[in-house]
């Protein structure tokens, strides 16, 4: 079975598989251009992933970090396999509230979101960390 394109199939009624092409970024940025936003984007990502790779690689010691990076690197690649060859990223989930939509996704922007959660958590706590360090030595 293959989904239809851009025609909803309800799972929950807060959840439908819409598949969908997104040629821009999140949300659709630049999704309008002319198409040099496909070699524009794949650039970025293969720098971006490049660039984690070598955090990764250099901060091994911190567990939470390089398991973040891993997340977004993965998400990342994913996004970047289908630009490369598809020449859009295949977007096919959908969450709403009734008539409240989010703009349709998929599970690399899954992961990616979820390795900025876990970065966003671990900032928090070395900040926690410092000023409860900071307090006992006063």
């Amino acid at each position: 079975m293959s989904l239809p394109l851009q025609e909803g199939i309800q799972v929950f009624s807060w959840f439908d598989l819409y598949l969908t092409y997104n040629s821009g970024a999140a949300f659709s940025f630049l999704a309008g251009a002319s198409g040099w936003q496909r070699w524009f984007f794949v650039t970025i990502g293969f720098v971006a992933v490049t660039y984690m790779i070598y955090l990764v690689c250099t901060n091994l010691n911190k567990k939470v970090f390089c398991l973040s990076l891993t997340f977004i690197i993965g998400g990342a690649l994913g996004n970047l396999i289908d630009r490369i060859f598809l020449g859009v990223v295949t977007d096919f989930i959908s969450v709403h509230l009734d008539e409240y939509y989010w703009p349709a996704f998929n599970m690399a922007d899954s992961f990616i979101t979820i390795g900025a959660f876990l970065i966003l958590y671990d900032i928090l706590r070395d900040s926690e960390n410092n000023v409860n360090a900071g307090i006992e030595k006063n």
